[in-house]
């Protein structure tokens, strides 16, 4: 391996928010809390000059879900000019059932005139993404991040929800000290 790639393993965590509680919104009347959760595993990723890739297993350690979660994607920066960078990526998450279930599934003591008891199976959620960073000076700098994911139908046929797509805009300030 030369010195402009690197090969990285490591541990992760991350918290994940997915949870809802009944009041949260009409469509959820009747169904029981669902609360988010602390995810933790392992990465490997690999870095080189024209593209960076990574994969990563987590599980859901808080025990809300006792899921677990695949992911592997691919991502490559480019500088437009000294204080513009750009970064496309592409991803695919498998989550299990359980995960899956825990938070799109409808228990039978959840069922309604409006919702049928629901069980999904494992699926994969495919994300496409693109980060754009202005710096505009030495420590100021803006992100902009938006992502769009196509849902399995593992949750999209799921009473709960009611498409097949995902879209996330973020817009951040960096100040780097």
């Amino acid at each position: 391996m030369s010195e402009s790639q690197q090969l990285q393993f490591g541990a992760i965590a991350r918290y994940d928010s997915s949870g809802y509680k009944a009041d949260d919104s009409p469509a959820l009347e009747g169904m029981a809390e669902r609360k988010g959760g602390i995810w933790a595993g392992a990465r490997a990723a690999w870095q080189s000059d024209w593209l960076d890739l990574h994969a990563d297993w987590t599980h859901d350690i808080s025990g809300n879900s006792n899921g677990q979660e695949i992911s592997v994607g691919a991502e490559r920066s480019w500088q437009i000019s000294n204080s513009i960078t750009l970064t496309p990526r592409i991803s695919a998450v498998w989550s299990d059932s359980k995960a899956l279930n825990y938070y799109y599934g409808v228990r039978d003591d959840e069922v309604s005139s409006d919702r049928a008891a629901w069980q999904g199976g494992s699926g994969v959620t495919v994300e496409v993404g693109m980060q754009g960073v202005y710096e505009f000076t030495r420590h100021q700098s803006l992100m902009i991040d938006f992502k769009a994911a196509h849902l399995p139908s593992a949750v999209s046929d799921s009473p709960l929800v009611n498409r097949s797509d995902e879209n996330r805009l973020f817009i951040g300030y960096l100040y780097h000290f």
